[in-house]
């Protein structure tokens, strides 16, 4: 590798951290407006939203997956093997490179704690609505409502009211 190549070769991994810096952001931004429809109750919103992430998750993942074998490449030109980390890498790179990756990393390790607490809260936020649902279900049908748990441990609840029986006006 010849001085202008050595000096430029953090270049195209650079754009590539900053292209998974705008992919983990927009994920983000789904997730954020995710929790808003759970506790609007916006249902149909929430669903939407739902199969936007899956295919936010599956952007970011390719972009990542293709800045991981960059790494790779990378080490293997430079002829060091890549470590489990890129951070740790940095010592490799010029030094005027050095502040620029490190902080795309960095932005982009708060990026996915982020998101993956608010991913967590949003599941525990519907949990919370089951459950509220089924102790009113509970309230109202007693003799009508049965919890049964998957192969998975996850809970379902089963009515078992004839369709206009119940009267659930005030």
């Amino acid at each position: 590798m010849n001085e202008t190549q050595s000096n430029t070769f953090w270049a195209p991994l650079a754009d590539a951290l900053r292209m998974e810096l705008q992919e983990y952001g927009a994920l983000s931004v789904l997730i954020d407006e995710q929790q808003k429809a759970i506790l609007h109750r916006e249902m149909m919103h929430y669903m939407d939203l739902s199969t936007q992430i899956e295919e936010q998750i599956a952007s970011t993942s390719g972009l990542r997956a293709e800045r991981e074998q960059m790494v790779r490449d990378i080490g293997n030109t430079l002829g060091f093997p890549a470590p489990k980390d890129l951070k740790s890498m940095l010592v490799h790179f010029p030094e005027e490179a050095r502040p620029l990756l490190a902080a795309l990393i960095d932005e982009i390790n708060s990026l996915i704690h982020k998101t993956r607490r608010k991913a967590s809260q949003n599941q525990m936020l519907l949990a919370r609505a089951l459950q509220y649902t089924h102790e009113l279900l509970l309230k109202t049908v007693p003799q009508g409502v049965t919890q049964t748990y998957g192969a998975r441990g996850d809970a379902s609840v089963r009515t078992h009211v004839a369709a206009g029986s119940v009267n659930f006006s005030a």
